[in-house]
């Protein structure tokens, strides 16, 4: 049996297994890579093992990985699902059913479920991920926040890519764990990633605030999570109470930062910018005005005031609180720029196509305005007061779309 040789080439980001027949030791390096077949080279090397050790031996485990990953690259998702299974199976023979080491089996098993469209079996594997962590740390232990982290962004990530009651599913659950998030999150001693985690179920509250708002309250049957809730059996809470939780998740983000030992006087005056802009969009204009004077205000003790007070308020700006569905970026020339009044509480006015790539129809010009309706932006300051102001903004072809 020959030697095996693992070489791992970071830049690339993949596990290469080579046989010395393949790849000798002198002069391999990442900087002159093999063209050589992920996938074979994958498969030699499971053959390989399972020949001299059988069909369980734990380096089988790693190169089941390595070959799912290269399966998805080649978009191959049922083989990769199958690659993730035999992995974690050998995992749980060497290491025991409740074992942690089959965790990123069965986070990268979810997402290839999702990729095949098949939620319910994706739904399994996150509740399986959730559970052996639980009965390893307890429900409330701080250990669980970086498992809890991936369940909600596995959640909000996939909320686009399905259906309304497959949307609406999702946020229920994610509702769930942003729960048992703010259970714990007290608790935690690292300022930072507080900071970061109250940021995020901000995001929540407003994806389900504004489900509610497009699509209405209509509740589902027969989604499950490990965690107990039985998605069938709850509605999402009203849109006062998303707004209230999400206020709160931001003014924590604001206390965080305010309770870090170090300057942060320019951080902390965009999360006081970001209160404000939840409450224009909620439509709390009078808070919005103070939250944005406050903001400015801030930026006096900043060491570079100027340069961050014309980031913030030198301009209007979009009001993003999705930022699991932020457009991509595109060329210049497949983008529209739009002009438009802006007033000092965020609403447009006065929308006009400024330049496009091609002649609008009156259909497009119709979606473009009803797409903008619900487009708040951040008003423009002056001495700290919101003021009224002629703007131009990009937007993707999308927005013509219905």
């Amino acid at each position: 049996m020959s030697t095996l040789i693992k070489w791992d080439c970071v830049k690339r980001g993949l596990l290469y297994v080579f046989t010395t027949s393949y790849l000798s030791l002198s002069g391999a390096s990442c900087a002159q890579e093999p063209v050589i077949d992920p996938i074979s080279s994958h498969n030699h090397a499971i053959n390989s093992i399972e020949a001299d050790q059988g069909g369980y031996a734990s380096d089988l485990s790693d190169l089941y990985l390595g070959l799912g990953r290269a399966l998805i690259d080649q978009k191959d998702f049922a083989k990769a699902k199958r690659a993730f299974e035999q992995g974690m199976q050998i995992e749980r023979v060497n290491n025991g059913l409740g074992s942690l080491s089959q965790s990123p089996y069965l986070l990268l098993l979810a997402n290839t479920e999702g990729l095949l469209g098949n939620w319910k079996q994706a739904r399994s594997a996150l509740s399986n991920l959730y559970q052996i962590n639980r009965q390893v740390y307890g429900a409330e232990d701080l250990r669980m926040l970086p498992i809890l982290d991936q369940l909600l962004d596995w959640f909000l990530t996939t909320y686009q890519q399905r259906t309304v009651n497959g949307g609406y599913e999702n946020l229920v659950i994610a509702e769930r764990i942003g729960e048992s998030i703010e259970t714990i999150l007290p608790k935690d001693a690292d300022l930072e990633q507080a900071s970061a985690r109250y940021q995020r179920l901000a995001y929540l509250h407003y994806m389900i605030a504004d489900h509610l708002r497009l699509h209405g309250d209509a509740a589902i049957s027969g989604a499950t999570f490990s965690t107990g809730v039985t998605a069938g059996s709850h509605h999402l809470t009203t849109s006062h109470l998303h707004f209230q939780r999400g206020k709160y998740a931001l003014e924590k983000v604001v206390e965080t930062l305010v309770a870090q030992e170090k300057n942060n006087a320019q951080q902390q005056a965009i999360a006081i910018a970001q209160l404000g802009d939840w409450h224009l969009i909620f439509g709390q204009k009078q808070a919005a005005k103070q939250a944005y004077k406050l903001a400015s205000d801030a930026l006096k003790i900043a060491r570079s005031s100027q340069a961050l007070d014309v980031e913030l308020f030198d301009k209007p700006r979009i009001i993003q609180f999705n930022a699991y569905n932020r457009p991509k970026s595109q060329h210049s020339e497949s983008r529209l720029e739009v002009g438009m009044r802006v007033s000092a509480v965020g609403k447009l006015s006065e929308i006009q196509v400024v330049a496009s790539p091609h002649p609008l129809t009156k259909k497009q010009l119709s979606n473009l305005k009803r797409n903008l309706r619900h487009t708040k932006l951040r008003p423009r300051l002056v001495a700290g007061e919101t003021v009224a102001s002629l703007h131009r903004e990009i937007f993707p072809l999308s927005i013509l779309e219905k």
